[in-house]
């Protein structure tokens, strides 16, 4: 029926049903496209056709004008580019290997792609096929089969532009094509039996005479007489026959010799265990027999690993991220022995790899089953380098990194977690992972994007303490310096502050014990990041900031010393952070320069008449929300915050200051700011920041000093206790100051409260219509309350207002103080 189906089908020029299945031709026949399929390997090549298909589902994301109905190569890479990032942006999941055999007319692809769409656009399962047909169909002729050479001639082959993957091709063509020899050579065996046997009825009876029962003479069997060999065989050399017939055929001296997916792996000499694909089958099965939604989407033609893998890269709905992840940490615990059988067959590390790795481009970034897959990889490398770490090197060098390479570049938010899969299969020594970052550049053509690698590798450097072995030229470190230079020369912001975040990795990795080549190293970058204090770019800011703080908290010494060599460029760090760190630059900015600042004002005491104003003016410049994350305890997981949504900002660690800041000299600090700001009235970020500091206990070193500073900011603050807006916050800290332990502080700073507290008196009492006064009813809890607080302050507060009854008779009329005092 299928074939007098096609030939109906051939006549009308419509494509056989046998190709993809009946209902997927009658699902394009109602699309209603431009033209109707006939060859499939030509007809959708250009991808205009599978652009018709999904503006049926999409017809709002794809405009059929975007695209051109030509056959030219790049005619079809454009189209197809256009259509993937559709693919992309919808999460379909149609992948390059999907569509470029496609692209490149390969036999049987187009079919294939046609009844993938079929499925995602119905969201049925495709029909299937009925057996037989095939490339190498036994039912033809030995004369007609395809051939190793006409197989090896095949256009997906020649194509391959890297010499490794083509010669990997090729081996895996070849040994297909002896399975499929094998498979033939047995069916030809029943079929050749068979034949001759009817041949030779036939030709004694024909076929106007079948014979019966009574006309077939019974024959006779001769009996076969066998001799008896006597001769001793013990001595016949026959080894040199038997080892020619079972040797097997010599593989090419390579890490990947073999690597064919589907045909079975022949182990190592001396290797007894189970193949990785054995081992990973027995670990699958039992989780997903659990879940029938699972098995009944299984394809019945892969093994269980290989369905599994191509559902979860699929997003089926039954494969879900809790699933996926259970499974990948049940691999994961035997990656011991998958790691014994990968040195053995290194063709077994090319299967898991390439099995598995596309899924880390597939998995989120945030999706537990893309952690557990890492983790996996990360363990069978550790296991691996642990045996034998020279073959683990060679082998991933030449499977793995070129395809590790590509996500790096493409997935910027994977970068931190990739590295760590890199590594993994890398000894810890500085000569091999200088080797990884070669064979990294090799495979990294573009040098911002090398860079941005860099950027993230260099952090598991300064975990592994590689950075100060072996200080000199060709070392780990001046490589990492060379690159952030030129990284800062770079007009792109996300480069520059790449080559930022690598400077800053190597004056935090070490701490405050920085070893004279690494502070050499830091010194030779200032000029450049001199000329980084103009860059309008936020981020480009923030990390020069924090490279800065970072080189100030290095070489302290340096700061204080006049005299000191080091003095002149470190010198030249603190105008940069003047600069940067204005109440009107981005909010992003200071929030992350005051986490920074912080530790410096704290550590160089010296640097406080210079940047103590700057940061207490960024504080306040902040808006409450900002501000409030700063001065209150924050958990481990509220410390670390991206700034911009996305994989387009760093991860950046914001510190509670009253945790790190010097309390005393910020307080001072701030009384030369209300001084010099000429300001009248104290707004509540003001109030809430001196709160804080007598809060924590300020440790009152020089009283005249901080008396001086209390005498600056008196006015406003004790005219905040009649302000509505601020009252609460004023009284608070008030009563905190006249009641201070430091008697003799407190006793000063009452006795120049007095002349401002009578301004207030009649301030509140009078007729002052336009200021927003608190009610009297607060004011005079403020009273009794100080009272309470302390004698000293009762008496000088009855002594006001027993001046400001003489003085000021009728407004103390109009008043309730008489209820107090």
């Amino acid at each position: 029926a299928v074939a007098i189906l096609a030939q109906v089908l051939g006549h009308v020029g419509i494509m056989s049903a046998s190709l993809v299945g009946r209902e997927v031709l009658v699902w394009l026949q109602g699309l209603d496209l431009s033209y109707a399929i006939k060859n499939p390997k030509r007809d959708i090549c250009n991808a205009w056709l599978v652009a018709e298909m999904f503006s049926r589902y999409y017809p709002h994301d794809i405009r059929m004008e975007a695209y051109d109905n030509g056959l030219s190569m790049e005619v079809r890479a454009n189209n197809w580019e256009f259509l993937y990032k559709f693919f992309l942006k919808k999460r379909i999941p149609i992948g390059k290997e999907d569509f470029d055999s496609v692209m490149h007319c390969a036999e049987g692809a187009a079919e294939a792609l046609i009844r993938k769409c079929y499925a995602i656009l119905t969201k049925r399962n495709a029909p299937k096929l009925q057996a037989g047909g095939g490339y190498n169909d036994p039912e033809q002729p030995a004369y007609t089969r395809a051939t190793a050479s006409t197989k090896l001639r095949n256009n997906e082959i020649a194509r391959v532009p890297d010499d490794l993957d083509r010669t990997i091709r090729a081996v895996m063509t070849l040994e297909r094509h002896e399975v499929e020899l094998a498979r033939n050579r047995r069916a030809d065996v029943s079929r050749i039996f068979q034949t001759s046997r009817t041949n030779n009825v036939a030709d004694l009876f024909p076929a106007t005479q079948a014979p019966t029962s009574q006309d077939v003479l019974p024959s006779e069997v001769r009996e076969v007489k066998v001799k008896t060999l006597q001769a001793d065989v013990a001595g016949l050399d026959t080894g040199h026959e038997v080892k020619r017939a079972i040797q097997p055929r010599q593989m090419r001296k390579c890490a990947v010799a073999a690597l064919d997916v589907n045909a079975p792996s022949t182990p190592g000499p001396g290797y007894a265990g189970k193949t990785a694909t054995e081992i990973m089958k027995t670990v699958v099965t039992p989780i997903l027999q659990e879940n029938d939604t699972v098995m009944k989407s299984m394809d019945p033609r892969k093994d269980i690993v290989t369905s599994f893998l191509e559902l979860a890269a699929a997003r089926s709905a039954g494969v879900t991220d809790a699933l996926s992840a259970r499974v990948f940490d049940a691999m994961g615990a035997k990656a011991t022995q998958l790691a014994e059988g990968m040195l053995k067959m290194p063709k077994e590390f090319y299967k898991v790899w390439n099995a598995v790795f596309p899924l880390l481009g597939t998995y989120s970034e945030t999706s537990p089953g893309f952690h557990s897959i890492v983790q996996l990889l990360c363990k069978l490398g550790r296991h691996m380098k642990e045996s034998d770490g020279p073959t683990t090197h060679q082998i991933f060098g030449d499977v793995a990194m070129g395809s590790l390479s590509s996500l790096l570049v493409s997935s910027p938010g994977k970068r931190e977690t990739l590295s760590e899969v890199l590594y993994s299969f890398c000894q810890d020594t500085t000569s091999q992972h200088l080797s990884v970052l070669r064979g990294l550049k090799e495979h990294v053509e573009d040098l911002p994007d090398y860079i941005c690698c860099l950027a993230s590798l260099i952090s598991l450097e300064a975990r592994m303490s590689l950075l100060d072995e072996n200080p000199g030229p060709g070392s780990m470190l001046d490589l990492y310096v060379y690159y952030s230079l030129i990284a800062l020369q770079n007009p792109q912001p996300k480069v520059r502050v790449a080559g930022l975040s690598i400077l800053n990795v190597i004056c935090q990795a070490a701490g405050m014990s920085v070893p004279p080549n690494r502070v050499d190293a830091m010194l030779s970058t200032i000029p450049a990041m001199v000329d980084l204090a103009s860059d309008t770019w936020w981020e480009v800011q923030a990390q020069l900031i924090q490279l800065s703080c970072r080189v100030l908290r290095a070489v302290p010494d340096a700061v204080v010393d006049d005299n000191s060599q080091m003095h002149r460029p470190v010198a030249r760090l603190v105008p940069v952070i003047q600069k940067l760190l204005s109440p009107s630059a981005s909010q992003n900015v200071l929030q992350i320069g005051l986490c920074s600042l912080v530790h410096v004002l704290k550590e160089i005491p010296a640097l406080l008449t210079d940047l103590g104003r700057v940061f207490l003016a960024a504080l306040l410049a902040q808006p409450v929300r900002m501000r409030r994350r700063l001065l209150t305890p924050v958990t481990e997981e509220e410390r670390h915050v991206a700034y911009v949504m996305g994989t387009a900002s760093r991860i950046y660690e914001e510190v509670c200051l009253p945790d790190h800041w010097p309390a005393g000299p910020l307080f001072l600090s701030l009384g030369d700011h209300v001084h010099m700001a000429g300001l009248t009235r104290l707004a509540a970020q003001h109030f809430e920041v001196l709160e804080i500091l007598f809060r924590d206990g300020i440790e009152i070193v020089d009283t005249n000093a901080f008396v001086e500073a209390y005498e600056r900011m008196r006015g406003p603050i004790i005219f905040g206790l009649i302000d509505a807006d601020v009252h609460h916050r004023a009284a608070a800290l008030v009563l905190q100051i006249w009641t201070h332990p430091n008697t003799v502080f407190a006793e000063e700073c009452l006795n120049v409260s007095k002349s401002v507290f009578g301004q207030i008196l009649r301030t509140i009492y009078g007729d002052n219509q336009e200021l927003n006064l608190v009610r009297e009813a607060d004011f005079l809890e403020f009273l009794s309350l100080a009272c309470d607080q302390s004698p000293a302050v009762a008496a000088a507060l009855r002594e006001r207002i027993a001046r400001f009854r003489t003085e000021n008779g009728l407004e103390y009329s109009r008043s309730s103080l008489g209820n107090i005092f």
